[in-house]
């Protein structure tokens, strides 16, 4: 099997992370085959990278910051679905 590579910023890295870190969370996700379960967790392991080296009290604030970086742009009406459009 040959490789890929993505490519992410560090921004859409530490957004990754967490968005796999929420979805871990018990009967979050429905897979339809346990390789998809195995390529998330595979993912979210190289990811952990991201949130590394960031203190415990300043990750909250990175992470915002990230989020925002990350939807620059995107902005929606706050009574809009965020996935309208897709």
């Amino acid at each position: 099997m040959s490789d890929y590579k993505l490519v992410v910023t560090k921004d859409e890295a530490l957004v990754l992370h967490e968005l796999l870190a929420h979805l871990y969370e018990p009967d979050r996700l429905e897979f339809a085959h346990r390789a998809e379960f195995f390529v998330l967790k595979g993912l979210g392991s190289q990811l952990k990278t991201a949130g590394a080296g960031i203190a415990a009290d300043d990750y909250a604030g990175i992470l915002a910051e990230a989020r925002r970086s990350v939807a620059k742009g995107y902005e929606v009406d706050p009574n809009q679905s965020a996935f309208e459009g897709f």
